[in-house]
């Protein structure tokens, strides 16, 4: 698992991330809009990170979403359920919604997601 977390580190910072492992803060510069987000450095967030970010895995989702509904931009509100430490609610915010509502029943990300909200 810390290999996983470190190639994941490795591949978002050469991508142009900054890191600042004292206050586990990562700020994904070479996204628009600069996401940052508060982190657990030892966890799986950074995979979550590289997928939304980097990887751009909802870039396809939302496009094929907009596509059903002949729709050529994201508006309107979005539900985020599973709302994680926030990252797809400011993929989904940084993209064009006019709200987003997140929902996040686990306590430990729920707190993560509250300080990521707060730290904007």
């Amino acid at each position: 698992m810390i290999y996983h977390i470190i190639k994941n580190l490795h591949v978002l910072v050469n991508a142009g991330a900054y890191l600042d492992i004292e206050r586990t803060i990562i700020e994904l510069s070479f996204y628009p809009g600069k996401p940052r987000f508060i982190i657990d450095p030892v966890s799986v967030m950074t995979s979550i990170l590289r997928q939304t970010f980097y990887d751009r895995f909802y870039d396809w989702f939302v496009k094929k979403a907009l596509e059903a509904v002949h729709q050529d931009k994201l508006s309107g509100t979005i539900i985020d359920i599973g709302a994680f430490i926030g990252d797809t609610a400011e993929y989904f915010a940084l993209k064009g919604a006019n709200e987003v509502v997140a929902y996040e029943p686990v306590s430990r990300l729920y707190n993560l997601l509250i300080r990521n909200i707060q730290y904007k």
